[in-house]
């Protein structure tokens, strides 16, 4: 695989894709690959060559993603990167390639080694905690900004999940109980609200967003194209900011989100915040805030 940005006669390419083993491949390097395919493709428009080694990078970096949350990073440049060569829809390499992304990729949020055991003080249930959340209170996430893995997976799904899906997902993120996930579920709401209600969503809304909800070279998936050329070069595959968050998946996500935190849950949702003093006030005026937008919406 070659780069995409040079300025002399030669080309570097990246041999160590075929020399190594991948896992032994350092994080920071597989970055720079994805930014190569992320950024040439944005840029440059389709190419057989970046397409190709995405493909054979992909389900072994979901494997590396799943397995150890070191790989953080990588993630969300694998988001990046797949958004990049699929701008509208999920391109089918075969049969069942849609729904096998779909079942892997997102989900490296939930891999074991994010998760640790816990106890809940009000119930005394044991449960499992998000310690990726945890651990990076104030580093990754904190009022101003949402989390960024969870940015990067709630994004891929209010992208590219079906209506129908949508409804399944929003319950199963909305019955996790864990203080932290909610706090951190909480700020990406905030930020994420006014666009579940907008006509369109360009990503100069979401770069825009309070509190902010992008990830590791988001950027990207903006076009650097003019609007003045944008309808010549999409019939070249380019991208353009059309139909970034379908309208259809952002009415049901709200739609859902209604249905379930009604004052009942908010209630239940203050209760649970409150027993970790430590989350309680970092999230209470968006909670609160996000709350009075929702039943007033």
């Amino acid at each position: 695989m070659g780069e995409a940005w040079f300025n002399s006669d030669s080309r570097k390419y990246f041999d160590e894709l075929i020399e190594k083993e991948l896992d032994d491949i350092s994080a920071s390097d597989i970055n720079h690959y994805l930014f190569e395919i992320a950024s040439g493709t944005s840029s440059f428009g389709h190419s057989n060559e970046w397409t190709h080694w995405f493909l054979y990078l992909l389900p072994r970096l979901i494997r590396r993603c799943m397995n150890s949350i070191k790989n953080a990073e990588v993630f969300q440049n694998l988001v990046t990167t797949f958004v990049c060569l699929n701008p509208d829809e999920i391109e089918a390499q075969y049969e069942s390639f849609r729904d096998d992304v779909i079942a892997t990729l997102p989900h490296c949020l939930m891999a074991n080694d994010r998760w640790s055991d816990w106890v809940d003080r009000s119930s005394g249930k044991s449960d499992k905690r998000p310690s990726f959340l945890e651990t990076s209170l104030g580093v990754h996430w904190s009022p101003g900004n949402a989390h960024e893995d969870l940015s990067a997976a709630m994004f891929f799904c209010l992208k590219y999940l079906f209506p129908d899906e949508i409804k399944t997902w929003v319950t199963s993120l909305l019955t996790i109980r864990d203080p932290y996930w909610r706090a951190a579920i909480i700020v990406w709401l905030s930020g994420v609200f006014d666009l579940l209600k907008s006509e369109e969503v360009t990503w100069k809304m979401i770069e825009e967003s309070s509190p902010k909800i992008v990830w590791s070279n988001s950027y990207l998936i903006k076009s650097r194209w003019t609007a003045a050329k944008e309808k010549q070069l999409r019939k070249l595959g380019y991208y353009s900011e059309e139909n970034l968050l379908p309208l259809e998946n952002r009415s049901t996500f709200l739609t859902e989100l209604k249905k379930i935190l009604t004052a009942e849950a908010y209630l239940e949702w203050v209760e649970s915040l409150a027993s970790e003093p430590k989350i309680e006030q970092l999230v209470k005026y968006y909670w609160e805030s996000f709350f009075d937008k929702l039943v007033s919406d």
